[in-house]
């Protein structure tokens, strides 16, 4: 009984510590068991609330919903300066007092703002529904952008498993008000959204107890944390811009058939446009270890683990396309009634070679660089490319397949402009021959989705072979790699 206590007693000090524990496969596995708690809640808010919801109470639940994930605008991009500013250090060689100050600013600004839109609120004639909605949105939106400040100081000096656990928190902490919801046959969508707030409030109130030293130490000098917090946010505007830029990608195109032709099609797209996200939501969580570990290298280091990761990603990404057909299959035996989307997931599937380089090499490696005004505009154009590929597909070619591959198009290029950008000004070696690989894989795999049946598996797998063959080295680096052969050699290519 007492060495039971004193395990528990351990395990629960291991969850608010903030010294760091294992390696990078460590907080992988962390992030990845939050990212699957996180989608048991998707699940179930996806299938079983529109169950027991009203179409009108369910309605402005989604409304909630929809607006919480633009509440983080409000806090203008200054946890991502922060992330960008701290990343690479360690939490013992943090300035608590100046981050408590900085957090002091940020507190009072998002109070600030809460009672000015509350004033808006009642000045305006919104009906009951709307405003409670509206009501609701603002408290959640101080305990997310106070969350949105202190999780990435976590995030950036390597301790992610913190980060980690704060989302699973939330997400377990919705899942019990969910499930005693369900239970008592309840009907409104208030205690939902009520139980969304608690659940990020939990997640807040777990960081804040991990940050309990910067909580505990004396305020730095307000004049400096100001001056702080408006660097903060001159770079951290610009991240945030470009991540809405990436949302907006596919949100154009999205928006746009759903407009042109019905939920029906929209339906069908988005099934397999999900199918793809949950895939991609996972190869996210490597960049969200990577980053602290990249900043804490050095120069030739940094490159050395680039050569690594791009072509451990030509050898494994492209594997993907062979996934497709025997997917498909499985998916076609359950989910019968969307086999028309099936087609659509064929047309995404280079979605995940290179929005996935993109997630975990690009975009990491230019946030080390400092590079945020040229992620911004690698996604901006992305995003003007999306909007008028959809724009002719809808009004002048009447063709959901044209939007679908304007859509890959963006995405593929914003990749190719990435790379090329770090290639050039950055790494200084050719990626010209990988890069054509993909593309022509990517092409070719496209075209045999059109034809349909093994075309989609005989195609990928002559086209993998020859790439291979032709990136022999890329192939015995990644062998090196994957065997943990440190000292070998990187191959020239």
């Amino acid at each position: 009984m007492y060495q039971m206590t004193n395990r528990f007693t351990s395990t629960v000090r291991g969850l608010f510590s903030v010294e760091e524990k294992g390696g990078i496969a460590s907080n992988v596995a962390y992030a990845f068991a939050a990212q699957g708690i996180a989608l048991i809640s998707s699940f179930l808010m996806t299938l079983v609330v529109p169950k027991v919801l009203g179409v009108l109470e369910y309605a402005y639940w989604q409304l909630f919903i929809f607006y919480a994930g633009y509440v983080a605008v409000l806090l203008f991009g200054i946890g991502d300066g922060v992330y960008l500013r701290l990343g690479g250090r360690h939490y013992e060689e943090l300035d608590k007092g100046a981050l408590k100050a900085e957090m002091g600013i940020v507190f009072g600004m998002q109070v600030s703002i809460a009672l000015a839109l509350l004033l808006a609120i009642y000045i305006f004639n919104f009906n009951s529904n709307f405003r409670t909605v509206l009501l609701l949105l603002l408290l959640y939106s101080v305990f997310q952008n106070l969350y949105g400040f202190i999780s990435p100081i976590f995030q950036a000096v390597n301790l992610t498993r913190l980060y980690s656990i704060g989302i699973a928190i939330n997400k377990i902490a919705f899942l019990l008000i969910l499930l005693v919801f369900l239970l008592s046959e309840g009907s409104g969508y208030e205690p939902l959204a009520v139980g969304y707030i608690a659940g990020m409030g939990a997640s807040l109130l777990y960081c804040l107890a991990c940050g309990r030293d910067i909580l505990f130490a004396k305020s730095g000098s307000w004049v400096e944390a100001f001056k702080i917090t408006l660097d903060d946010l001159r770079t951290g505007a610009q991240v945030m811009a470009a991540y809405y830029a990436s949302s907006l990608i596919v949100g154009v195109a999205r928006q746009i058939i759903v407009m042109r032709w019905g939920l029906e099609a929209f339906g069908q797209m988005s099934f397999a446009f999900s199918m793809v996200s949950f895939v991609l939501a996972f190869i996210a969580q490597f960049s969200l270890v990577l980053f602290p570990v990249l900043r804490r290298l050095d120069v030739g280091s940094i490159n050395s683990r680039y050569r690594q990761l791009r072509d451990t990603l030509f050898v494994l990404a492209s594997l993907s396309y062979l996934c497709y057909l025997p997917g498909c299959t499985l998916l076609g035996m359950w989910l019968p009634q969307y086999a028309d989307s099936f087609h659509y997931l064929g047309l995404l599937m280079p979605l995940l070679v290179f929005d996935g380089k993109m997630n975990i090499l690009c975009s990491t490696y230019l946030k080390v660089y400092g590079d945020t005004r040229q992620l911004m505009g690698f996604n901006v154009l992305a995003l003007v490319v999306s909007a008028l590929f959809s724009c002719v597909g809808a009004l002048v070619l009447d063709s959901v397949d044209f939007v679908v591959c304007g859509l890959v198009l963006a995405i593929l290029l914003r990749s190719i402009a990435s790379e090329l950008y770090l290639a050039k000004r950055r790494l200084s070696f050719p990626c010209y021959r990988l890069l054509v690989c993909e593309c022509a894989m990517a092409l070719s795999f496209m075209i045999a989705v059109f034809f349909g049946g093994f075309w989609t598996e005989i195609v990928p797998l002559a086209g993998y072979a020859l790439s291979i063959a032709l990136n022999r080295g890329v192939f015995q680096s990644t062998k090196a790699l994957l065997l943990h052969k440190k000292d070998a050699q990187m191959p020239g290519r």
